[in-house]
């Protein structure tokens, strides 16, 4: 095994963090309930390499510190609890508090090469997501469920975070030691949990962006005798597997629900922009800049309650639009800038860790597809992923400085001493 994957406490938090996030589905009321314990358990115990071993100070401190961290969110709790109208306010600025824990916090506690035991994590919990994807998938089969039944009961929330997580699984297949059989096997079972939890956002993007993935930055392995050899087995199974998956009447729903007029998921989410384009346009023009701030919600139409009987919901499945929502088309122009430009800054000279490059341009990608669907720009989990991206390509932008900063230096020394370059 290859040690440089070899989980250590940072990672091994890092796990227990997202996979306390996927239970807080399950076990919680709302889910980002939970999401608040992990994220308030996660810097709890990184506490050391987050603020320094000289600010944490002794055990007593640590003790001290985690009192008043549970006394603080018996507060929050209380004061959500007796003023209803707060919620709104907290949801999102609790989703601020995921991208920036992504971008920040989690880098930091995971160490100077924090890449490589954040990598180690996801590819630990693409394999435990896929296994328990797999085990929901059967389940819900077994009980003869429907199309929505299969993912909405059996099929967990985290079964969302695969297109990121497939990511992971490939980043580990290209470190030095890997055994291509083994992450031949894991891509694999990441794919075919991927293929089972039924999600038609996530089957795009494996079909779309997964021959791309492959070609950009894995072309030399592509063409070898083992990757041929790999690739052909991987078309055998897939090729006696995808008949019988087609085959299942789940499977017919889900497809026929895809391209029929009375598909209720797609109809909601028109219904969802058009009210959005309505309420935006009955407040005047100036609130397409603007939004209307954290906390702000949106009227459904007359008559119509999403499933908790609320006649307003505080975000769209859109991501995108719920940015307008909230920060009208200023926001949401300077969110996609900001984006763009660290994706340049990372991509400008293509030195440092290939890694930093491909993880994060990829994470991002599947991020903003995922958020013109699922909320993927503004559910906290997959804000998390977010951060993460971008705390990557920020690193990668700085590694291309330095590299640039170290080539002027040399050049200028040459220039300014030619007799020391012969």
């Amino acid at each position: 095994m290859n040690n440089a994957w070899r989980l250590t406490k940072p990672s091994i938090a890092l796990v227990v963090m997202y996979l306390s996030m996927a239970i807080s589905w399950v076990v919680f009321e709302p889910a980002y309930t939970g999401y608040l314990v992990a994220f308030a358990l996660f810097i709890f115990v990184m506490a050391p390499q987050i603020f320094g071993e000289s600010r944490w100070g002794s055990g007593a401190d640590s003790v001290k510190l985690m009192g008043w961290v549970l006394f603080i969110g018996f507060v929050v709790a209380v004061t959500i609890a007796g003023q209803p109208a707060l919620r709104d306010l907290f949801r999102d600025s609790g989703a601020i508090f995921s991208f920036l824990l992504g971008l920040f916090i989690i880098p930091r506690a995971l160490g100077r090469d924090w890449e490589r035991p954040l990598f180690t994590a996801l590819s630990t919990l693409a394999l435990i997501v896929s296994l328990w994807t797999l085990v929901g998938a059967s389940r819900a089969y077994l009980a003869g469920a429907s199309a929505y039944e299969w993912r909405g009961v059996y099929v967990p929330f985290a079964h969302t975070w695969l297109p990121y997580l497939l990511i992971a699984e490939y980043v580990r297949s290209r470190s030095v030691g890997a055994s291509p059989e083994i992450s031949f096997a894991r891509i694999g079972l990441c794919t075919l949990a991927l293929l089972l939890s039924l999600s038609r956002t996530g089957l795009v993007l494996l079909l779309i962006f997964g021959p791309v993935t492959l070609f950009f930055n894995a072309r030399k392995w592509l063409f070898s005798g083992r990757g041929i050899l790999l690739i052909g087995l991987g078309f055998v199974l897939a090729a006696f597997a995808l008949p019988k998956l087609l085959g299942l009447d789940v499977v017919q729903q889900r497809i026929d629900a895809g391209v029929g007029n009375d598909d209720l998921s797609l109809a909601w989410r028109a219904m969802e922009n058009l009210a959005l384009y309505d309420f935006i346009e009955d407040r005047g023009w100036w609130r397409w800049l603007t939004g209307f701030g954290l906390g702000a919600r949106m009227p459904l139409p007359w008559g119509i309650v999403d499933f908790m009987d609320n006649t307003s919901i505080p975000h769209l499945h859109n991501s995108y639009m719920t940015l307008v929502l909230k920060f009208g088309c200023i926001g949401l122009g300077w969110i996609l800038l900001s984006i763009g430009m660290l994706v340049a800054r990372a991509h400008i000279l293509r030195n440092g860790a290939p890694v930093l490059r491909i993880g994060g341009t990829w994470i991002l990608l599947f991020v903003v597809c995922t958020a013109y669907t699922l909320q993927g720009m503004s559910e906290w989990s997959h804000l998390t992923f977010l951060g993460l991206s971008c705390a990557l390509l920020a690193k990668a932008g700085r590694a291309n400085e330095r590299a640039a900063a170290d080539a002027s230096r040399d050049l200028s020394s040459t220039t300014a001493n030619p007799g020391a370059a012969r």
